[in-house]
């Protein structure tokens, strides 16, 4: 059983501060509210058809392209967040170097990941050494994401990127996973805000140019 989402704070904003919500922090309360409101009328998340172990999964030709616009903006929060929890955005200078279980980059992405983008696509699209490329490994966790939860969010998206591609957003192994995203996008969209905020009370602090 995959427990509950953690709920964000629904208690009002002051006023002066109703501006300064990022449209990141939004998106994720809606995209939590939504799958809430889904689960509370007895429907589940979107789901992948059960693979049996040791079949060969078909291919299905390329990812699906066409995300929605809040769907664009919860990946992008979620993969900031993958790369938090996975390495601490790359500080995390074990990262550089291949592990025992061939993970390797700031997203400690393994060689099977590679292979399998490289399936979905259909051509060598990409190499184990791109593991290390912050570019590269957005490219492959979009196109993982998009061929297999394509009308999915972010618990889909961070569960299928720690466990199977497939079973992974089901599998209680990846539920603690999902926890730590979790408070990395809230924690981040609370950064945003705040910053946001010192700009709007500071304000530009270069002279007005005036016409002489």
């Amino acid at each position: 059983m995959i427990p509950p989402m953690a709920i964000v704070s629904t208690q009002p904003m002051p006023p002066e501060r109703d501006h300064i919500l990022t449209q990141v922090e939004m998106a994720l309360r809606r995209e939590i509210a939504r799958v809430k409101a889904e689960r509370g009328r007895g429907k589940e998340a979107p789901s992948m058809p059960i693979v049996e172990r040791g079949a060969r999964m078909p291919h299905a030709g390329p990812p699906v392209e066409s995300l929605r616009p809040s769907q664009a903006v919860l990946m992008d929060q979620t993969w900031q967040a993958i790369l938090a929890v996975e390495s601490g955005n790359g500080r995390d200078q074990r990262c550089w170097t291949e592990s025992p279980d061939r993970s390797l980059g700031p997203a400690q992405m393994r060689r099977c990941r590679v292979d399998d983008c490289n399936r979905i696509l259909g051509r060598p699209a990409y190499t184990y050494a791109d593991r290390l490329d912050r570019g590269k490994c957005r490219e492959m966790f979009g196109v993982s994401c998009r061929h297999y939860w394509p009308r999915g969010g972010p618990e889909q998206w961070a569960r299928h990127w720690n466990g199977s591609p497939t079973k992974g957003p089901t599998s209680p192994a990846t539920a603690r996973y999902w926890g730590k995203i979790q408070a990395a996008m809230i924690a981040c969209a609370k950064r945003s805000a705040q910053s946001a905020s010192r700009i709007t009370l500071t304000g530009d602090s270069a002279p007005e140019a005036h016409d002489e």
